[in-house]
């Protein structure tokens, strides 16, 4: 299982008690030290989660990807910028193993009922 945007460990823990094995990403440096004493020996990445897949490339498909992505913002842009979650799950997409499973706790306005991201939806579903 695939975390890209780990935080905590929050989600990660919970995985891991079902018997996951773990790939981990946060960017965050105080985070991430947290992560590396929760989970020795896993696999911790330190990169912006909005290209995942380019910065993993050649590394381990997941079966399953589990975020929680930032809803509305990216690495050195200090305003709202709304296209961080899809890009976030795009590029987890791409991640993801034939057949996988990608689950996504977003925002309740980052939903296919909402018209501004219906195409997004669109998109992913070809994917």
């Amino acid at each position: 299982m695939l975390e890209p945007s780990a935080g905590t460990g929050l989600l990660a823990q919970m995985a891991k008690l079902r018997g996951a094995s773990l790939m981990l990403n946060e960017l965050a440096p105080d985070r991430a030290k947290i992560l590396r004493r929760l989970f020795p020996g896993v696999p911790l990445f330190g990169v912006n989660a909005e290209q995942i897949n380019d910065y993993l490339a050649g590394k381990t498909q997941p079966s399953v990807v589990l975020m929680n992505p930032p809803f509305s913002s990216s690495p050195k842009i200090n305003s709202r910028n709304p296209d961080a979650t899809p890009r976030h799950i795009n590029s987890a997409l791409q991640r993801l193993v034939d057949g996988g499973r990608l689950v996504t706790i977003s925002a309740n306005w980052f939903s296919p009922a909402n018209p501004t991201w219906r195409e997004t939806f669109v998109k992913f579903q070809q994917t």
